[in-house]
Parts: structure tokens; C-alpha cells; sequence
């Protein structure tokens, strides 16, 4: 089962009122949301993606497609943050350029932690690790 839509349009809402992002044309065509297996390879752009186990989740702006790693429950509020974080990429895509889609993910980061935040957790994430995350591949020349 996928997340209900209330769900997203409800986490959609608190995009729009966090951040410089404005949602309402979005929620026509929101991305599509499946689950899967970890272990799973999956379409992922051009090419694929396997889901182990430190995969939290995907999105994948040329499908539009989010991508939740089971188990996954609505219940669970890390697991809504998840959701969250991915629908922020599609937010962020949809609503301007990037040098490259890694370049989305410190934002992405800092809204998942001001979410649960909000949720009454306190979550730190590795501040470096999403750093050398979010910088966009470089030509190298010798």
C-alpha cells in the first residue's frame, strides 16, 4: 500500500510553509510513490539503483517517481521524514535548475531534521557526510 494522499498533501503543506518553495501547482501531478525490496535493483534514470540497506529512499525526477524501501509504515514518523526528504526533491526539481541533483540533498537534509524537529525528535545528521554528498560530480583534466 502507498502512502495516502493526505499524507503527501499534508507534507506538501509544510514544504510550502518552510521553505521558498511553492507547492500548489505541484500537488496537480505529484510524483508517483511505490515501494521496494531492498536487495532489489530498480530503474533509476538511466540506469539502476540498488536498494541496500543504507538506502532510505529515491527519487527519480526523469520518471517522477519516489522510491520507499519496505518496511515502510505512514505511522512511523521516520519513515514519514522519509517520504518528506524525497518529496522535497521532487520539489526542488520541479521548481528550478541544479548544477546536478546531488546539489539538492544539504537542503533536503536540513528540512527532514526541521520536520522531525517539529515532530518532537531531535535528530543530527552527518553534517560532512551529506556535504560530500551534495557536491556535483567534476571533470577531471589533466
Amino acid at each position: 500500500m502507498t502512502p495516502d494522499m493526505p499524507l503527501v498533501a499534508t507534507l506538501l503543506d509544510w514544504i510550502d510553509a518552510t521553505s521558498p518553495y511553492e507547492t500548489e501547482a505541484l500537488r496537480e501531478v505529484p510524483p508517483r510513490i511505490i515501494f521496494c525490496a531492498r536487495g532489489e535493483h530498480i530503474p533509476y534514470g538511466e540506469g539502476e539503483l540498488v536498494v541496500d540497506r543504507a538506502l532510505e529512499g529515491a527519487y527519480d525526477p526523469s520518471a517522477r517517481l519516489i522510491y520507499l524501501p519496505q518496511p515502510w509504515d505512514a505511522a512511523n514518523l521516520w519513515d514519514r521524514s522519509v517520504l518528506l526528504h524525497e518529496l522535497v526533491h521532487f520539489v526542488q526539481l520541479e521548481s528550478r535548475l541544479w548544477d546536478c541533483i546531488n546539489a539538492t540533498e544539504q537542503e533536503a537534509y536540513a528540512l527532514q531534521q526541521r520536520w522531525l524537529a517539529g515532530q518532537g525528535i531531535a535528530w543530527e545528521y552527518d553534517a560532512l557526510l551529506v556535504f560530500f554528498r551534495s557536491r556535483c560530480p567534476r571533470d577531471v583534466h589533466p
